[in-house]
């Protein structure tokens, strides 16, 4: 059985126990902030009370592809990457109809003549720009119809299993991310979902790791984000760890970590690199990290003194970007929010800019494209795929086009990235976003963040 219904009842709990985690936390109405003077601020060493006798942080092992691949227990659902031999190792079909349909070498000319046979496909999308995307491939691909599935994609994740296990087969594609690792763990260790790896675009990928869990198709990130004209001279922090120095405390905005899957996801991904933060905690201080009763990596120990540090809750992006970077804003604030709503500086004339900090960047927000179990249109499916994946030839860069924009990133190296005041994508030092981690671990997170309420 399907673990959706426990997932979903994880999500429901997690809102309820936001209520107690961040009833300290700051709220209110967002564009005038109620902020705690900083002369109130608690001293450093009021925020935690160390019991374990601080050592020296090794230093962190360097994490390598090969490493990362042999900590996979569902290592046959992605792509595997053979960095001796430069060879792709592609994965195993997890079902007999994934064996006959989903055929990652078929050629390009070979796909197009059986979508043609088929002559539709079923995508599943709540884009604003499906519609237009739609006739886009239609008018590239003539005598085959796109019948758009009008779905978000809770709805798709609930409706889907429910009508394949009654043998009704009537979606074929989606473009979907998967922070928390659910289609990974549930859908494609199931048969349920499958990735389509087109041989010929797999070199272009920019980095293997992004194959690991399903196909990209784009990635945002969840960066911070400061106000420009406040602080001329560039980012007013340089480590994740600033943000529980005193002079911060209550100037720092974020979501709900106990509703927003997007922000689960990342600071679990911070508990797999624990030993980066213990190390950057002794490079920003001068000493080793002193951890706080039942505290167990400096990762916890990071999020209990953002916490102590009375941080803004506001589970609006944009209402964040406004605080942080309107044009008359006299307070500095730093935010924490997705990297797209860098748009709303041309949008609406605002100031913010991108804060790079260690010991890491951001984890990448993968974007994947999937076909679905039983897809009824399988060729017309990957050829739709392979489209949304940015095409080939005289449609290179067309299908992600809506995607190639500021603060989000395209992630093959033969498409040119929109420029990106925060940088080329294969120029960011980015954790690696294990889905498997984040999926078997984030429970514990979420416990821990209800015992520091």
């Amino acid at each position: 059985m399907l673990k959706l219904k426990s997932k979903v009842f994880t999500v429901v709990a997690m809102a309820i126990m936001a209520v107690f985690v961040f009833a300290a936390c700051s709220s209110g109405d967002p564009t005038t902030p109620v902020v705690a003077p900083i002369t109130d601020a608690p001293a450093q060493s009021a925020v935690t009370t160390p019991t374990e006798t601080a050592t020296p942080a090794e230093a962190p092992e360097e994490e390598t592809l090969a490493t990362i691949q042999s900590t996979l227990v569902n290592n046959t659902l992605g792509v595997l990457f053979d960095e001796t031999t430069g060879e792709f190792i592609m994965p195993n079909p997890t079902n007999d109809w994934a064996a006959a349909n989903i055929d990652h070498f078929i050629s390009y000319e070979e796909l197009v003549r059986r979508a043609l046979e088929e002559g539709e496909v079923n995508w599943v999308t709540s884009g604003s720009r499906g519609p237009e995307a739609a006739e886009e491939f239609m008018a590239l691909y003539p005598g085959i119809t796109v019948n758009i599935i009008n779905m978000g994609t809770s709805d798709a994740l609930t409706r889907f299993p429910i009508e394949h296990a009654a043998g009704m087969f009537n979606m074929d594609v989606m473009r979907m991310a998967d922070a928390e690792g659910v289609i990974y763990n549930e859908f494609k260790a199931r048969g349920l979902m499958h990735s389509y790896f087109p041989y010929d675009i797999l070199p272009y990928i920019e980095d293997p790791s992004f194959l690991l869990a399903g196909m990209p198709s784009y990635v945002v990130l969840n960066l911070l984000y400061y106000n420009y004209t406040l602080f001329p001279d560039g980012p007013p922090i340089t480590s994740w760890w600033d943000l529980t120095r005193p002079e911060w405390y209550g100037l720092f905005i974020m979501q709900d970590w106990l509703t927003e899957i997007r922000y689960i996801s990342a600071i679990t991904t911070f508990v797999k690199y624990a030993d980066y933060f213990a190390e950057d905690y002794e490079r920003v201080f001068g000493q080793p990290i002193e951890l706080s009763p039942l505290t167990p990596t400096a990762a916890h120990e990071w999020m209990r003194r953002v916490l102590a540090n009375n941080p803004i809750i506001d589970n609006s992006g944009s209402s964040m970007n406004r605080t942080i970077g309107r044009a008359d804003q006299t307070v500095g604030f730093i935010g924490w929010g997705s990297s797209s709503g860098i748009r709303r500086n041309v949008d609406e004339g605002l100031h913010n800019a991108f804060a790079h900090v260690t010991p890491k960047l951001s984890q990448p927000n993968m974007n994947y494209v999937y076909i679905f179990d039983q897809a009824p249109n399988p060729h017309a499916a990957k050829l739709l795929a392979r489209y949304l994946l940015g095409g080939q030839g005289e449609t290179l860069g067309i299908g992600n086009s809506d995607r190639n924009l500021e603060g989000s990133w395209v992630v093959r190296s033969d498409i040119a990235d929109h420029p990106n005041q925060a940088g080329l994508l294969s120029d960011m030092d980015l954790f690696v976003h294990d889905g498997e981690f984040v999926y078997r671990n984030s429970p514990e997170v979420l416990d821990f963040l209800l015992t520091i309420r």
